[in-house]
């Protein structure tokens, strides 16, 4: 099966989880590529303050990720 990688940065000090922040940094060939990215990225403003927050996550192409729907959750009520 064919993957790609996807390489994040999140950056979770927020107090909570709508302040939360994650950066999608780019979708690679390979891992190698991925860390190669990480590494050209590493020692710039932002990341450099936070260089233990990279992700990195393969992915399957051509495969449904989110199979369960959704639902919209306001006020503590799903709706």
């Amino acid at each position: 099966m064919n993957k790609v990688w996807l390489v994040w940065h999140i950056y979770d000090d927020a107090p909570t989880d709508e302040e939360e922040h994650e950066k999608l940094i780019g979708v690679y060939s390979s891992e190698r590529s991925a860390r190669d990215a990480i590494e050209r990225l590493r020692d710039k403003p932002g990341f450099r303050d936070y260089p233990e927050r990279w992700k990195i996550d393969d992915w399957d192409l051509d495969r449904d990720e989110w199979l369960g729907g959704f639902v919209t959750v306001r006020d503590g009520a799903i709706q």
